[in-house]
């Protein structure tokens, strides 16, 4: 199993070698999303993610890399912060 905080660097890579805006954050918010949790859980627990969990996170990111939306996961937009 990998924490979360591992998930969350690696994400942050693959997101910055894709040129995608504020990666840290969008790794952040798929991974919580994926887990059913908030962003800040992802600190504060560090939960282990089992790896099934983890395979689907990278898909999601990799898909983010390629040019998916991210709202598109979240299934709400940002509109004037």
């Amino acid at each position: 199993m990998t924490h979360s905080l591992d998930l969350i660097q690696e994400g942050t890579r693959t997101l910055a070698d894709a040129k995608v805006h504020q990666p840290k954050w969008t790794a952040e918010q798929l991974l919580a999303e994926r887990l059913g949790c908030l962003p800040v859980d992802l600190y504060a627990a560090q939960p282990k993610i089992l790896e099934g969990e983890q395979l689907l996170y990278r898909a999601d990111g990799a898909a983010r890399a390629g040019g998916v939306r991210l709202q598109y996961w979240l299934g709400t937009a940002e509109f004037y912060g």
